[in-house]
């Protein structure tokens, strides 16, 4: 598994494109082709988390956003939190997902 509850990541891949980048707290395992919000959520892709975005996710089927989804293991990467020191160059300390959610455009720290 990529994360675990209470994480923080990133949606690296979706259906929904306007998903990608956005940052989501990881709140619970939802199972593999979970039943939630009317719909089955992730066929085939495998373990799914219950997600919240305070921005939110917009449906792939019904274009609905919604603060609370479900996210296939297999399309989120864990935010690590790991330490930064004013040392390490800013092109290692976000990714490129990331960036694009917070609207830094390339060659912005140059």
């Amino acid at each position: 598994m990529n994360v675990k509850p209470g994480d923080l990541a990133y949606i690296v891949a979706t259906v929904e494109p306007r998903n990608i980048g956005k940052v989501v707290e990881v709140l619970e395992y939802a199972g593999v082709n979970p039943y939630f919000d009317d719909w089955i959520w992730c066929s085939g892709q495998g373990p799914s988390w219950f997600v919240r975005c305070e921005s939110g996710l917009i449906g792939s089927v019904d274009g609905i956003s919604r603060k609370v989804a479900v996210c296939a293991d297999s399309r989120l990467r864990p935010i690590s939190g790991v330490p930064l020191d004013d040392e390490t160059p800013i092109e290692t300390k976000l990714p490129d997902p990331l960036y694009l959610a917070l609207g830094i455009t390339a060659g912005a720290f140059e």
